[in-house]
């Protein structure tokens, strides 16, 4: 199989979309740039999603879906200086 090169690219914009959907249609959910500029902000929040997904693949689909959306909402809440120390 050809790999795409513009696949994460892809994936990423997506999710993106996927994303600004789900906070236009929530009552709950907001985006805070947390004074950062939103590309910036965007980018953050999709680069950790879309590594851990991709690993997940890359892996072979080992762990369950469960277990990957408990390991991306966790990562939502560290940093990754707190993984360092």
């Amino acid at each position: 199989m050809k790999e795409d090169p513009n696949f994460v690219q892809k994936f990423k914009d997506l999710l993106r979309e996927l994303l600004i959907s789900r906070v236009k249609e929530s009552d709950t959910l907001h985006l805070s740039l947390q004074g950062l500029p939103q590309d910036y902000a965007y980018e953050i929040l999709l680069s950790k999603v879309a590594s851990v997904v991709l690993l997940w693949i890359k892996k072979g689909g080992v762990e369950s879906i469960e277990d990957i959306a408990t390991i991306i909402a966790k990562a939502k809440e560290i940093s990754p200086y707190q993984i360092l120390i």
